[in-house]
Formats: structure tokens, sequence, C-alpha cells
């Protein structure tokens, strides 16, 4: 017996070994590296690319055991685009009507010019299809997409926005009233709220009247990404 329990000693304690080589093999495989400080996180390189031929190919529909997820930035038959791209998507669902949807993205228009905008799209049937109206200005640097709804159905859109002649970005917040179908801009941040994305967009109750407002979080990104 005092042998057997020095055998399953010895062993446990091989064990745990082979667990903080493994730990320690792994953090080496996967540094870590520290953000330049002083190195802009977005960075204005190409223009936008030029106008092309769309072409088109049936839309993706992706199943996942019992979740079934359908493309959305498509053109207006539904059809997906060749030669697009989208990413950092962001969504957000009526409270009033789960049926509705908007999702906010980064637009590139052509894969070969890293040059994005500011796109969506929405739904009005809880995703089955979608409709992607194009993108917030035509040929304005956007990025960081950021969107919510609030209690009566009304979602909204904030933007880290620039161009090649702006030294800095800022955000600035869009509103839509009718389902995601149309943005109106509503204002931006100050200037001196600038250099980070980071921000979430809430809503307050003035009196009998509803206004939306953003507030600067630095700790907290408030629908980054899907």
């Amino acid at each position: 017996m005092i042998i057997r329990s020095k055998i399953v000693k010895v062993t446990v304690f091989t064990c745990l070994l082979s667990l903080i080589a493994l730990a320690s093999a792994s953090a080496q495989l996967a540094p870590t590296l520290k953000a330049p400080k002083n190195e802009p996180l977005e960075t204005y390189d190409n223009p936008p690319a030029p106008p092309r031929k769309m072409e088109t190919s049936p839309r993706m529909i992706s199943q996942f055991g019992a979740f079934t997820s359908f493309q959305a930035n498509v053109d207006a038959n539904g059809n997906n685009i060749l030669g697009d791209a989208a990413n950092e998507c962001s969504i957000s669902v009526d409270p009033t009507n789960g049926s509705k949807m908007t999702i906010a993205w980064r637009q590139f228009n052509d894969v070969t010019s890293n040059f994005r905008q500011g796109g969506w799209g929405y739904t009005s049937d809880g995703g089955t299809t979608w409709t992607f109206p194009g993108v917030l200005e035509n040929n304005v640097f956007r990025s960081d997409p950021v969107t919510n709804s609030n209690e009566i159905g009304q979602f909204f859109y904030l933007s880290l926005q620039s161009d090649v002649n702006l030294s800095f970005f800022c955000d600035d917040l869009w509103r839509s009233t009718n389902g995601g179908t149309l943005h109106q801009w509503r204002g931006h941040l100050a200037e001196s709220d600038r250099c980070s994305p980071r921000a979430c967009v809430r809503n307050a109750r003035c009196g009998h009247q509803r206004q939306s407002f953003y507030r600067w979080r630095r700790e907290q990104l408030l629908l980054r990404s899907l």
C-alpha cells in the first residue's frame, strides 16, 4: 500500500509538471504584443476603388445545427456581390419587434483596395432576407461601426470617420426611425474625444421628449462585433 501510494503521488506530480510545461509552451507559441502608443489605430491607405461592373452569385446560407444564417451584404435581388467585402459587424434588434434588425459593417467595395466605408443592412422578417441600401456617405473613409436601438425601436449607428486631408478621426452619430431603411446624421463627438473608437450609444428621456446622446467610455465597447 505504501509503495502504491508513492507511485500515485509521483504520477500526479508528473502530470502537474506536464500541464505546467504545456502552459508555458502555449504561452511561448502565442506571445502578446503591446500596441504602439503613438501610432494611430486606423490609417488612410488606399483611395476608393474605381467603379467596376457588378457581378453576382447566389447568397450564402449557412447551417449550424438548428440555426440558419443568411447573408446580409447582398444586392437588390438578394444575391452575393462578387469582389466586395465586409467585416467588423455590429447588430441591433428592435425591442418592440424582434423581426426588425439592423447590421452595420465596414464596407469594402473592392477587395483590391482597403478603403472602407460605413455600410449597413436591415431586415423585417427576422433575418431571412436582408436589404443592403449602400453606405452612409459615398467615398468617405469610415471604420469601427457600433449600433444600438432604444425602447421605441429607433436604431443608432456610431461611425469613426476621417479623410485623407484630416490628421485625426472623429465619431459621428446617425439615427434611423424607419427600421434601418434610412439613417440621418445627428451630430459628432467633441474633438477632445476623437482619438478612441471605444464609445457606446445610450438613450435618455428628457421630460416627455426622447433624445439620443453618446457617452464616451474608454473601458467598454458596446456591440463591437458579432
